[in-house]
């Protein structure tokens, strides 16, 4: 089954690996583990299918570690420094970021939930894309990704290359809007407007939140104007 799973796979959550996105107080659970172990990579072995990949969309934060670990021997730098060459300075970030780690002996990123940044400089990610991939006329992300990553459909789930698409309802059918956001699990949101050149951010405080509702209500008052 690995040798099907592909990297288009795990960036659209449709890797049909048998993980269980759970946050509750269980700490052998898998999420708890992958959270709190102390070797990440060690953990693959452990990993099996439910279905073939590519059959069914589910959210799972495993799909993002192996991305993570793909990224890293791709490229053959740490993830932390693949991604300061190509965005947080080409971006001209206003502040440093940093990304948590497995621990100090195997310094493994935490591509699934380690990156801790600011509002100002989220919201450059989002300008980003809104811009198409550019940033002050530099090509930094290819007009191809952006254009994937923000372009979801029904049967993924309004789900994209990390990104979701906000889902309205048109004479009683569900249709996938121009509008994309970010989310992260205690209501982190990077929410972009591409129609009318929006960007909204917040950090997080709790689960259950769903602050990209309340700022896609904002657009919708705003395009009222």
């Amino acid at each position: 089954m690995f040798q099907k799973l592909t990297v288009e796979h795990l960036l659209d959550m449709r890797t049909g690996l048998d993980f269980k996105e759970s946050y509750g107080w269980n700490p052998l659970s898998k999420m708890a583990k992958l959270y709190y172990g102390n070797n990440v990579v060690n953990q693959f072995k452990k990993l099996h299918f439910k279905s073939e990949p590519g059959t069914s969309h589910y959210y799972n934060s495993m799909a993002t570690t192996l991305l993570g670990v793909v990224i890293e021997r791709a490229v053959g730098v740490p993830f932390s420094q693949y991604l300061q060459e190509k965005v947080w300075k080409p971006l001209d970030m206003e502040t440093d970021a940093f990304i948590s780690l497995d621990d100090s002996k195997h310094r493994q990123a935490k591509a699934y939930g380690g990156l801790v940044s600011n509002v100002r400089d989220l919201a450059k990610i989002g300008r980003l894309y809104i811009n198409k991939g550019t940033h002050n006329n530099q090509r930094i992300v290819s007009e191809e990704w952006i254009n994937r990553s923000t372009h979801s459909s029904l049967e993924n789930e309004a789900y994209s290359f990390g990104w979701n698409n906000i889902i309205t309802r048109v004479n009683g059918k569900d249709i996938v809007t121009p509008r994309f956001f970010a989310l992260g699990l205690f209501g982190q949101v990077l929410f972009c407007d591409p129609e009318q050149n929006l960007i909204f951010v917040t950090l997080g405080e709790k689960k259950g939140t769903e602050y990209h509702l309340l700022f896609d209500d904002f657009c919708n008052l705003i395009s009222q104007e």
